[in-house]
């Protein structure tokens, strides 16, 4: 592994981030370093944030007695594990009782305040610019293709590392793994570490990676039909600069491991383009104006109701972003337009836009998303009319979004609604790894995805979790005219 390369979430990094995870020390406030109290660190990841108590001398007040605000503070310390820096720290409660001493009765306050991450090893500004940025994303090791490196698991005496790069928007991004031994008394022991690395010219923010690793964590979702996140970022500072050389920002959530039914992706590195890939990915999140959903947060899954909502509403907005639809203007159209000029200008914009919106409706954009996987790839996963299906999905979320019972019964059979999610979910899924880049191998960025000029089926990956999701979806072919029917 080249020297200064980070190893990510080894068992020595979590081994050092858990002395913190219970710690006590000497805080101070970063807009009052003078005034210094004693407190003690915990990490909570059940409610998924690090909390701080501090004590004092005196009665509480019901605000923050030192002068500061009740919100968004930072929090230096120095504990027992090390230097800690809290920012954007809020205060919940405070609690004051007596302690009774030989010569007189003291009072005592208590303040507890919680952050969501905390920075482990120094005391670091928020835009702090650090010479890189690693992060394990669980599951990176599969998605990356299987290489020189892969013996790995069956024991590789010596050291190597490769990476694959890409630029998103002057954010230099690798997707890296090596090996690192250990040697016992008898045995020398190989372990695989692999990371994501983010660099920037000038030096990265934790800001700038944020969003491109949420980025990377849907990719991940969708490659193996899995909710996962980090919760250790390894910060390393350019050389000869005066901040610590090593601080991990920890995520008081803790990490989210999946354990997949299937251990392959649906598609991994050698399926695409690296380097046009992941940047194309990266930006439909970053360029969107409203935030891809690709499910529900873990633990936020609610009620099926509001995830069919939730699940049309993310492709749709994803066609309003990426699809121009070229739907010409009915006779009835052009003879309301031909009305524009008796308007005011105000007027005539609110017209064009609702005429707009009529014109472009939910099922065509659900249509327009779902031949984003080809026309015959649509076939193949939704029926040959695959207008049926867009409009059981549209009316079921116009329905719901406007708390009205779904037509036609449907409310009441939860197959039709499972079967509406897990068929929006997919497309959206397949259709944002088309317009990443993804093309199944063809070369061509029309081909079809799921089938081939004969219209046999050609799956990425068929031993992945996505690809068997496809085969469940595809039961419901069908199923939808029948299901139309009883929505009219």
């Amino acid at each position: 592994m080249p020297e200064g390369r980070a190893k990510v979430c080894s068992v020595t990094d979590r081994n050092t981030v858990e002395k913190y995870e219970d710690c006590v020390g000497e805080w101070w406030n970063a807009d009052n370093p003078s005034q210094r109290w004693p407190g003690a660190l915990k990490r909570d990841t059940a409610i998924g944030w690090w909390e701080l108590t501090l004590f004092y001398e005196g009665e509480a007040s019901g605000q923050w007695v030192h002068g500061v605000v009740l919100s968004g503070e930072t929090f230096y310390g120095a504990t027992s594990a090390g230097a800690v820096t809290l920012h954007a720290a809020n205060k919940s409660s405070e609690s004051s009782r007596e302690a009774a001493g030989p010569l007189k009765t003291v009072k005592y306050t208590s303040e507890v305040w919680h952050a969501f991450d905390a920075f482990l090893g120094g005391h670091v500004a928020h835009d702090t610019r650090w010479g890189s940025i690693d992060v394990d994303v669980p599951l990176a090791w599969e998605w990356f293709s299987p290489t020189v490196l892969e013996p790995v698991r069956g024991g590789l005496d010596d050291l190597r590392y490769e990476s694959l790069e890409c630029d998103s928007d002057g954010v230099g991004v690798a997707l890296w793994r090596g090996t690192s031994s250990t040697t016992g008394r008898k045995t020398t022991s190989v372990e695989g570490i692999v990371g994501y690395s983010f660099r920037k010219e000038g030096g990265i923010t934790t800001d700038e990676v944020e969003q491109r690793l949420l980025a990377i964590e849907n990719l991940h979702h969708v490659l193996f039909k899995e909710p996962m996140s980090a919760d250790i970022w390894r910060l390393s500072s350019p050389d000869g600069d005066d901040a610590p050389q090593q601080v991990f920002k920890v995520d008081g959530r803790g990490a989210t491991i999946p354990k997949p039914s299937l251990a392959d992706p649906y598609i991994s590195t050698d399926n695409v383009d690296f380097e046009v890939f992941l940047p194309r990915w990266i930006n439909l999140h970053l360029a969107a104006k409203k935030w891809p959903t690709l499910a529900p947060p873990p633990g936020g899954a609610g009620w099926v109701q509001t995830q069919v909502v939730e699940s049309v509403n993310a492709v749709e907005a994803l066609t309003r972003e990426h699809l121009q639809l070229e739907v010409p203007a009915s006779k009835l159209e052009s003879e309301i337009l031909s009305l524009a000029p008796t308007l005011g200008s105000r007027a005539r914009r609110h017209l064009q836009y609702l005429l707009g919106i009529h014109r472009t409706t939910l099922d065509k954009r659900l249509t327009a998303a779902a031949l984003l996987l080809g026309e015959a790839s649509a076939v193949w996963l939704l029926g040959d009319k695959m207008e049926h299906w867009a409009t059981v999905v549209a009316r079921a979320r116009n329905d719901l979004a406007h708390g009205l019972t779904p037509r036609g019964g449907l409310g009441d059979n939860p197959t039709v609604l499972i079967a509406v999610l897990q068929s929006v979910r997919v497309v959206q899924w397949l259709a944002m790894l088309r317009l990443a880049g993804f093309d199944n191998g063809r070369g061509n960025s029309d081909a079809e995805l799921l089938v081939d000029s004969d219209g046999h089926e050609v799956i990425a990956h068929r031993n992945s979790a996505l690809a068997h999701h496809l085969h469940d979806v595809r039961r419901f072919r069908a199923d939808w005219q029948t299901w139309e029917g009883l929505t009219q």
